[in-house]
């Protein structure tokens, strides 16, 4: 997947697009490892994009508002944690684990609901 992509070559691409000026190799590197970390994320989120459109359509808005607030809840649990440990990239972690968490909620209301 593009992800996939985007994580293999983030080095690189960040060093090209961004590694000018006042942008040193090390705010590069640092933005690098942020990026690889939001690839892993990429595909909960798509996947979240796709379960809350379902929802809607099966008139599930509640479930909506539910798995917002748990992603949210996720979310800023899992930033206070691994931010500690992985600093920046612990947030970007955070994102795609909260997202994760958000799609097996939505997964789970729109199956119940559409039998």
């Amino acid at each position: 997947s593009s992800a996939g992509v985007w994580f293999v070559v983030r080095h690189e691409l960040i060093a090209w697009l961004l590694q000018v000026g006042r942008f040193s190799a090390t705010d590069a590197a640092r933005t690098s490892e942020y990026l690889g970390w939001f690839c892993l994320g990429i595909v909960p989120i798509g996947l979240a994009a796709v379960l809350q459109r379902a929802s809607l359509v099966l008139g599930a808005a509640r479930l909506l508002a539910v798995s917002g607030v748990v992603s949210l809840v996720v979310y800023c649990v899992a930033a206070v944690l691994l931010v500690e440990p992985l600093g920046g990239s612990g947030l970007a972690l955070a994102n795609g684990i909260a997202h994760g968490v958000g799609c097996v909620v939505l997964f789970t209301g729109v199956i119940v609901r559409a039998r």
